[in-house]
């Protein structure tokens, strides 16, 4: 490893002081500026103006991002803005005199008022109504509807989607009008589809990343140095070009020029253009792209400068980011020449560098390793502490037991097992007891990303894409100690082929195809390389080299050992996606369908060298009737002499190949009954084949009714159950169903309110895999050590005698879909100017969830060898469905809109919620305690919030371009413009262990 340079920290300390001084500075005028703002007393001749109003299109729908210029007729000087979500916009800091003000849009007409008087201290208000741009020769046809609003039909394909993405942003929740209101935007009732819903978008986000159609100019968008470029789209008129090109310069213009960047490091970028001069218009549709790279070291950090803790050392890092982008009509020299019908774009990217690594651990003291527990503490619990008194378990096995002198184990009796994987448990290096040792490093990681595009258009109504991205990825992470490093490879690809076909102005198809694939790859620093577990004597294992490494050692008070299980899964995936979009008067209909199979290829044993866990449990004392008595043993005691509690096993047939098939369909109706209520109704249904493995190697328990007895059934040979071992859920429609009503045109109230349900589509991709690697395709065991059959490190998987099932996971052949149904109610209403407020509820049940049982507890003294109430079962986890949820949810907001430079929110929520089930809400994967007694898993959800309150704000200052002062440019503004000063804080109350409420804040 290179050393990093030492670097002179003064320079750094001074910039340091220099801002801080700056940021002063600033926020004293801020201050001012604003005391002097709000003074009150009569408007001076020097006090500048205000010009505001609000931009609609044809409807009287708002218009957002029309571009706002205000020029002073005899100065030239001039001002620009754009129109908010709402389509308001404001023009602060007006000189008073005569202006000019010019409105102007893509695909709408520039609106130009002139003369524009503004008065000194006063505030002038003018609305405008853009009207739709129409070529001329569609004008002369006389193409205009009733009305006198042009049809959307006749407008060039950019001018159509440019009102399609008017619509969908309008739709997507802008304003406080919302849905209710103007919120599904129709510029003609007998035009194209108005608009796309926020859901439309998703459905087709997931049908096609990108498509060729003409008339999406979303499709032929990229990033270019921060920007938003776009490639050529075919039949596009050259005025629009011209006017896109114009619009493109002006954003890069309003970036200002590139610099530094922060962080610790630098940044640029280099911008290219297909050819000319730089001081002319450039030409659109040419070749264009950029190229930036931007490098960090942490060598160029700050210093931190704790304030109740020693200052720890600092972990060196390094990162590097590279990027290039070309993107135009696609040329190829006497091969292929069709500017006009062809574009694409090609990117690549590649990151280098070292992400710092930072985790605490408890070890044990050097005491502990010795074997002397006479200063050891228990650290949690009621016996939290004291000393815990270790007991000899070959005393008296069944009990009462003789404890060790001087609470100190005889260096014979340590296991030589145990010494040796105490080698890969490191000494402490902090001081106590408790997270005491402390690891940081550096951990290397790089990829490799290309992304293409190339769009086509067939005809006037057809179009196609290709879309293309490969990444490749290679990283290093490690476990809780030094050593315990794994190697991870990850490689994916996405092809998607799209093509959509209008067949008329009111109905548009898109059908597209997608593969996706991805190969992930784990590797140990022992694989292949060194047998440990095998060295140190542990049997019954696996031996492929591949798994070669240490086993799982799991403690109660420590930090455990935790080697990585080396793994090759190779997942693919083929979708058919079909999507029509149908627009009839007030109707927006959309209806498709998709066929997906889904492949799981893997190649791993889960748990190839063993996992044993200590607990305390062989050297604590036991009473007459076989129990451990508490605040007796210790769990790094029973490590020493290598006696586990539970030990599990599973390696066999390492190489499954799960296959499934999901097949679903959907119609949903945006209706617009009245131009105060919008109704959303739709019906979707899914069906998922739970996954079949290809060669049958799957396994499963079948339990008699009431856990009376236990069977072992296979896919080879399923009997009655399909070759998947469970059956498969039909019954899964999901109606969706939601309203926006406004009752008053003279007010900004909006009713919302909605009901839906969803399907768990993932669950079997998680059952499924654990019916694999299950005898008898492999070894697998799950045992408990007994008076009858003590486990050691050597020997914790001894033969099972014939006729026991060796299962540890069976799932119900009857599993049925989890769902939810959600449904919610709001009130909202613009109180005042810029401000809204909320007030909800919103609730949501889950039904079918998912349920962990364990139905054969380890069962202590028990006379039966495998510790299970089966007498033909060892111990195992049964996955079934029955558990339920239910969260109840009281919202209410207030939000500011960002205005005069100032946003802020306040969201507060009161709410519960209560599960049984074993996964809920992130949280899960907990077995019941008892099978017989479910109905006493019923409790408040661990994710649980009683109170939540959230605290936001934004307060830009007023100095700049575009603000109140300093708005000319030149030095001051350079250096005071375009600062903000933003904050988050939140509260949560919820209930802790034992019922407590606790509050936590977070700023």
């Amino acid at each position: 490893m290179g050393c990093l340079p030492v670097l002179d920290r003064e320079p750094f300390v001074r910039k340091r002081a220099l801002l801080l001084g700056v940021v002063g500075v600033s926020y004293g005028l801020l201050v001012a500026a604003n005391a002097a703002s709000q003074a009150t007393g009569p408007a001076t001749q020097t006090t500048p103006g205000i010009v505001t109003g609000h931009v609609r299109g044809p409807g009287g729908v708002d218009v957002p991002g029309a571009t706002v210029k205000l020029i002073e007729t005899q100065t030239g000087e001039r001002k620009e803005t754009w129109s908010d979500e709402a389509g308001n916009y404001t023009l602060a800091g007006v000189g008073p005199g005569t202006y000019k003000l010019l409105i102007s849009l893509v695909g709408f007409r520039t609106d130009v008022r002139e003369p524009v008087p503004v008065t000194a201290g006063k505030t002038l208000k003018v609305n405008v109504a853009l009207a739709m741009s129409v070529p001329e020769q569609s004008a002369a046809a006389g193409t205009h509807q009733p009305g006198g609003l042009p049809g959307l039909a006749a407008l060039p394909p950019e001018v159509r989607e440019r009102l399609r993405n008017v619509a969908a942003m309008r739709a997507g929740g802008g304003g406080t009008e919302g849905e209710g209101g103007a919120g599904n935007v129709r510029f003609s009732e007998n035009g194209v589809p108005g608009g796309q819903s926020q859901a439309e978008a998703s459905e087709q986000a997931g049908a096609d990343s990108g498509s060729a159609d003409s008339s999406s100019s979303a499709s032929n968008s990229f990033l270019l140095s921060g920007s938003v470029g776009r490639a050529p789209t075919p039949g596009d008129a050259e005025g629009q070009w011209r006017e896109r090109a114009e619009e493109f310069r002006r954003s890069r213009e309003s970036q200002g020029a590139p610099g530094f960047g922060g962080g610790g490091g630098f940044e640029g970028g280099a911008m290219f253009w297909g050819g000319g001069d730089r001081g002319r218009r450039q030409q659109v549709n040419r070749l264009r792209g950029n190229v930036s790279e931007r490098y960090s070291n942490s060598v160029l950090d700050a210093r931190p400068f704790p304030l109740n803790i020693a200052e720890s050392a600092r972990i060196p890092y390094n990162r590097e980011q590279v990027g290039a982008a070309i993107g135009g009509p696609l040329v190829i020299p006497k091969i292929y020449h069709r500017p006009d019908k062809t574009s694409f774009f090609v990117n690549y990217s590649l990151r280098r560098g070292k992400s710092p690594f930072d985790r605490f651990a408890t070890v044990p003291t050097p005491d502990e390793r010795l074997g002397d527990f006479s200063k050891s503490v228990i650290p949690s619990g009621p016996f939290a502490g004291t000393v815990p008194t270790i007991y000899d378990p070959q005393s008296n096995p069944l009990g009462p037991r003789q404890a060790f002198g001087g609470n100190m184990i005889p260096p014979f009796r340590v296991d030589p097992a145990a010494l040796g994987l105490l080698n890969y448990i490191p000494q402490r290096n902090l001081p106590g007891s408790v997270q005491n040792f402390h690891l940081q490093q550096a951990l290397p990681s790089d990829s490799d990303r290309v992304m293409g595009r190339v769009g086509h258009q067939i005809s006037a109504k057809d179009n196609v894409n290709v879309f293309y991205f490969f990444n490749s990825s290679r990283s290093e992470s490690v476990g809780n100690f030094p050593g315990l490093v794994r190697n991870i490879s990850v490689r994916s690809q996405n092809l998607n082929l799209g093509e959509t076909h209008t067949f008329t102005p009111h109905t548009v198809n898109t059908l597209s195809f997608n593969f996706n694939r991805q190969r992930n790859s784990t590797l140990n620093s022992f694989a292949f390389q060194q047998d440990i577990a095998r060295a140190l004597g542990i049997q019954d294992i696996s031996r492929d080299p591949r798994d070669w490494g240490l086993p799982i050692i799991a403690f109660t008070n420590f930090t455990g050992l935790n080697d990585a299980i080396p793994s090759l899964v190779r997942n693919q995936t083929f979708r058919v996606f079909d999507f029509l979009l149908v627009n009839r008067g007030k109707h927006n209909v959309r209806l498709g369908g998709e066929l997906r199979r889904v492949q799981l290829n893997t190649l791993t044993d889960p748990d190839a060298r063993g996992t044993f866990t200590f607990s305390g449990y062989t050297t604590s004392d036991f009473t007459s009737r076989g129990s451990p008595v508490s605040g007796t043993g210790f769990d790094f005691a029973d490590f020493l002499l290598g006696l586990p509690q539970v030990t599990s096993v599973r390696f066999g047939t390492s190489a499954n190949y799960l296959r499934s098939q999901v097949y679903s369909g959907f119609v949903q109706d945006d209706w617009r009954v009245t131009s105060r209520l919008t109704l959303n109704l739709g019906l979707r249904y899914e069906w998922f084949q739970p996954f079949k493995e290809k060669y049958g190697h799957l396994s499963d328990l079948v339990i008699g009714t009431d856990f009376s007895s236990v069977g072992t059934v296979t896919g080879q040979s399923p009997g009655s159950l399909p070759g998947s071992l469970i059956r498969s859920d039909n019954n899964n429609l999901a109606p969706r169903v939601g309203l926006a009503f406004r009752p008053w045109t003279s007010r900004h109230v909006v009713l919302r309110a909605g009901y839906g349900i969803f399907y768990d589509s993932s669950i079997y991709q998680r059952l499924t895999p654990n019916l694999a690697n299950q005898p008898p395709f492999a070894e697998a065991s799950t045992l408990s050590t007994t008076p009858n059959q003590v486990l050691t490190l050597e020997k914790g998987f001894p033969k099972i005698a014939p006729g026991i099932a060796r299962n540890t996971f069976a799932v119900d052949p009857g599993f049925r879909t989890p769902y939810g149904q959600t449904w919610n109610f709001t009130v909202e209403d613009e109180i005042a100017r810029n401000w809204v407020f909320s007030i909800g509820y919103v609730g949501t049940k889950g039904t079918k969830l998912d349920l962990l049982l364990a139905p054969n507890p380890a069962l202590s003294g028990s006379p039966v060898s495998t510790g299970s109430q089966f007498q033909n079962a060892l111990q195992f986890e049964y996955e079934t469905s029955g558990a339920a949820s239910i969260y109840h949810g009281l919202q209410v907001g207030l939000r500011r809109q960002f205005n005069h430079g100032f946003s802020m929110s306040a969201n507060y929520t009161f709410s519960k919620s209560i599960d049984d089930a074993s996964s809920v809400g992130g949280a899960g994967n907990t077995v019941a305690q008892d099978f017989l007694d479910l109905q006493a898993e019923r409790g408040l959800s661990a994710f649980d919030v009683r109170h939540r309150l959230s605290l936001n704000h934004t307060l830009e200052f007023p100095f700049g371009a575009r603000h109140r002062y300093l708005n000319h440019g030149g030095m001051p503004a350079r250096i005071l413009g375009d600062w903000q000063v933003s904050a988050l804080l939140q509260y949560r109350r919820f209930h802790a262990a034992g019922g407590r409420p606790v509050w936590c804040c977070r700023a």
